[in-house]
């Protein structure tokens, strides 16, 4: 790419991904030359679509690419834009897909949310840029929780994804209380419905293990910026997360 860079050449070459990524190319990495494409049209300041990428990487040419859960967080490093929109991506993709596809969207998002909360992410983001990526993530996941797509992963396809379901929900767990301050009425949707998200574990991945903290930070995010939700509904959360497995710490009361 050149320093020139422009909105029309970016748009063209945007035009042109469908085709180029409809084969996986022999080295077994995922679109390949993608995020180094998207680094440069940032670094030329070039206008870039979000959607029309998140479109690509969901869409049929997964099937062929098969991007886990470190691809889709790169990208969110890469084009924090693209958080909210790889999460409202979820309800569309077949929970059946090959590669376990939705859930590795799911746990890469969250993921490198995880790394802008703790502060993990270098360059850090501005906080204007952060409040704007709380806000969508708060709107995407309200939606996914309140319409029942986080609630059913005993049907999603784990083949492919490396980590366990049980970690996909400490780290959504603890994005839904990094943003339960961004707006009431989303955090009641997000709060009333995670106790189902957490009940459909499977069994085979049943166990917090090291992610624990997760679930015990997202819940003392909950109980401090929405006491009232928390009054309502963090005794059914908790159990929930009891019966997952131990979460409290090392007090030995894990309820």
């Amino acid at each position: 790419m050149q320093d020139d860079l422009t909105d029309a050449v970016v748009s063209d070459y945007v035009d042109g991904l469908e085709r180029r990524y409809t084969e996986r190319a022999s080295g077994g990495f995922p679109y390949p030359g993608l995020l180094d494409f998207i680094k440069e049209t940032k670094r030329c300041k070039a206008k870039i679509d979000v959607s029309r990428i998140v479109d690509l990487v969901t869409g049929p040419t997964a099937e062929k690419q098969r991007p886990g859960h470190i691809f889709f967080s790169n990208l969110v490093n890469i084009l924090p834009g693209a958080a909210s929109y790889l999460l409202r991506s979820v309800e569309d993709v077949d929970p059946r897909a090959p590669g376990g596809l939705r859930l590795n969207i799911l746990t890469g998002t969250l993921l490198a949310i995880q790394e802008v909360e703790m502060e993990r992410r270098k360059p850090k983001l501005s906080v204007e840029t952060v409040e704007q990526l709380r806000k969508g993530v708060a709107g995407a996941l309200a939606s996914l929780l309140h319409r029942g797509v986080l609630r059913s992963f005993d049907h999603w396809e784990r083949k492919g994804p490396t980590e366990p379901v049980s970690a996909t929900v400490a780290w959504l767990v603890r994005a839904v209380g990094w943003v339960a301050d961004t707006d009431k009425h989303l955090a009641m949707r997000m709060i009333e419905n995670l106790s189902d998200t957490i009940q459909s574990i499977p069994n085979e991945d049943r166990g917090w293990g090291v992610d624990s903290r997760h679930v015990r930070q997202g819940f003392g995010c909950i109980r401090e910026k929405q006491p009232e939700l928390w009054q309502v509904y963090g005794q059914r959360m908790e159990l929930a997360a009891t019966k997952v497995g131990p979460w409290r710490g090392n007090d030995g009361d894990n309820g």
